[in-house]
């Protein structure tokens, strides 16, 4: 091997080895995530990083963000940081959640939370919104979108709490399931992300490039061109 070739590798290795990673982690399987992913790499290229996202289920992401084991979460409603002290929230909006219910029965009425009293409910676990949302009620748990329409369609539970945009990934699980996404939205969210207090020199750096994608459009444009891959109505 030549001295020049050694001498590539060496930089490339120099290179590599300094190269400024961030490192998330999100919640797996959600189209919410997907879409939060494709704003963030874009924001963290502007200010000279690699972005890279490890999916995990709900609750275990935000445990592993919070403890540091990440540099922050990918995305979550506001006002995670009161009980995840350790995560700092990035102030601008990157995506929105919309709380959709799912039942077998058409005819259900949805106005706000406290219509779902006396009916048996679905959440997934470690999503914040729905458990927020149906505290003191009579709720069960899974793990994932999937088994949460599947147990509405055998009966299991009345009725399923689910983010709009996963409804629609998993279009269908809902399908097999005669499962029927009801309007009114039980409430809509903003969603923000979260860097862990050692990574805190990154807020500053961030909010300003999130400001100018938001104000240019170009958030939305994001959500848009993942929405559309799904040909469905545009909210």
């Amino acid at each position: 091997m030549t001295f020049f070739r050694i001498f590539i590798i060496y930089l490339l290795g120099v290179y590599f080895a300094n190269a400024k990673v961030v490192t998330v982690s999100g919640i797996q399987g959600s189209l919410n995530s997907e879409i939060s992913y494709a704003v963030l790499s874009e924001a963290y290229s502007q200010i000279g990083y690699t972005l890279k996202w490890k999916p995990l289920p709900a609750e275990r992401s935000l445990r592993t963000s919070n403890s540091g084991e990440v540099d922050g979460e990918l995305f979550r409603i506001g006002g995670i940081q009161r009980k995840y002290t350790n995560l700092l929230i990035v102030p601008v909006v990157i995506n929105k959640l919309q709380g959709v219910v799912y039942a077998k029965n058409k005819d259900f009425k949805v106005n706000g939370w406290s219509s779902l009293k006396g009916s048996k409910i679905g959440i997934q676990r470690g999503v914040k919104f729905s458990e927020n949302g149906t505290k003191g009620m009579l709720v069960e748990i899974f793990n994932s979108v999937d088994e949460l329409l599947k147990s509405l369609g055998s009966r299991r539970i009345d009725v399923a709490i689910v983010s709009r945009v996963n409804g629609l990934k998993y279009k269908d699980s809902a399908k097999e399931s005669k499962a029927i996404a009801l309007r009114p939205f039980i409430e809509e969210f903003e969603l923000f992300h979260y860097i862990h207090k050692k990574n805190e020199y990154l807020v500053e750096k961030l909010v300003t490039v999130l400001l100018q994608m938001k104000s240019s459009g170009r958030i939305d444009e994001i959500r848009r061109d993942y929405l559309s891959r799904y040909e469905v109505e545009q909210y």
